[in-house]
């Protein structure tokens, strides 16, 4: 894959991450628990962050940044009551990762649009 799908991935990822609930769950199919899809969707990005930045698509900033987002959802993973689609629309937890995606957009100079991830195929 090149770097500018998994850049333009990224930034998809990026908003539905800072998207709303609503948003959120209308983006994904309906019998999946969401919560585990997005934090695994920025994970199949993050692995090539890297890449992005050693091909200067992303600064060591920016990429510093998305470690940090990484280690919010590694942390979070210890936490077994907030992986819940309850949980998704409410916690404070999910508003910091809103809040978190919302600012690596800007900082990326990427506006917020309705998230697209046609690229993702979902297995029953």
């Amino acid at each position: 894959m090149d770097s500018t799908t998994i850049f333009n991935r990224l930034v998809q990822v990026l908003c539905l991450l800072s998207s709303s609930y609503e948003i959120q769950k209308s983006a994904l199919p309906a019998n999946i628990v969401l919560a585990d899809e997005l934090a695994l969707l920025f994970d199949d990005v993050f692995i090539f962050c890297e890449r992005l930045q050693k091909e200067k698509f992303i600064s060591s900033e920016q990429f510093s940044l998305l470690k940090q987002l990484d280690t919010v959802f590694n942390e979070m993973s210890a936490i077994k009551e907030i992986w819940s689609d309850s949980a998704l629309e409410k916690e404070k937890d999910w508003d910091g990762i809103r809040e978190k995606a919302s600012l690596l957009l800007k900082n990326l100079g990427q506006d917020y649009t309705l998230p697209s991830i046609d690229w993702v195929t979902f297995i029953f």
